[in-house]
Order: C-alpha cells, then structure tokens, then sequence
C-alpha cells in the first residue's frame, strides 16, 4: 500500500492512504478503459469497408506476406503461408510493433483467420508500439467480437496471464 500527503488550506497534512488504484494496474487499464467508453457511444466502432488493408501495406517497413494474409485473404490462404513460416518469422513484426495477429484483429472479417493464426501458435500478448495487444485491438472489430475465435483467444490470453 502506498501514501501521500495532501496540503489542507490551514496547513495541516493529512494522510492519505492509496491501494492499487493509483499503482501501475490503474495506469495499465486506463486506456482499456477508455477504449471500451469510445466503442459503447460509437466513436470507436469502423464498419468493414473502413477496415480494408491499406493499398500501400506492402511498402510499410516490416510488413510480412503473412500479415498482409491475415488482414485480407481467406483463412485457407493464412494456413497455406502459417505452414511454411518459421515461428520467428510468425513473431515478426512491422514497424509499429504489429504482428500478424494484430493484423488480423484489425482488418480480418472472417474468425477462421485468428483459428489459423492460434493454430500457428503465434504468440498472442505481444504489445505493440502503442502498447495494444491482439486482443485489445479485436474488441473493436464488429465481425469478430463475439465469435469462437474471440473467445478461444481470450481463453489464451487469460491462461497466458495467470502463468
């Protein structure tokens, strides 16, 4: 448990005790938080015409043929590539710290990609650049909330956290 002091007006100091709330857990959530208020009022929330890989993707420093897979082809297509991938090369990210997860949380339509992507045992807690995981970044993904692969990882996330 941590303290500090507050300044009354007449000069006296009170103690003031603070738990968790201002410790690295409340600064871990706040965007989380804010994330989740942006996506229930509507200002976070892009329909699946907004989400279409940018024509450009292929020149952005560190873009694999796997994470452009992931973010607009077919789920058969990502298992083809995810088979003759190294698994440093399914870790592998672009210049904003995205890997192909993250790809795939943002611009797939179809939640056999994230199957195939867990399939593939890419690592899923990985942070990005902005410090987003997959999972923080597909709760905006209208087409996948809700879904099996949502859910499967979620579970993976969770089991990952509590080891």
């Amino acid at each position: 448990m941590h303290a500090f002091y507050i300044s009354q007006p007449n000069g006296a100091r009170a103690r003031r005790a603070v738990g968790r709330a201002t410790g690295r857990f409340w600064w871990g959530h706040l965007f989380v938080g804010l994330f989740i208020v942006a996506t229930a009022h509507g200002y976070a929330q892009t329909s699946a015409q907004d989400r279409e890989v940018p024509s450009d993707a292929a020149s952005i420093p560190g873009v694999t043929e796997l994470m452009l897979a992931a973010g607009q082809s077919p789920p058969a297509t990502v298992r083809e590539i995810v088979q003759d991938v190294t698994p440093a090369m399914l870790a592998a990210a672009d210049e904003n710290g995205n890997t192909a997860l993250h790809w795939a949380a943002f611009f797939a339509t179809d939640p056999g990609t994230i199957d195939a992507l867990l399939d593939a045992e890419i690592p899923v807690d990985r942070p990005n650049t902005q410090g987003l995981t997959a999972f923080e970044i597909i709760q905006g993904n209208d087409s996948l909330v809700g879904t099996n692969a949502y859910r499967r990882l979620l579970r993976v996330k969770l089991e990952n956290r509590s080891q």
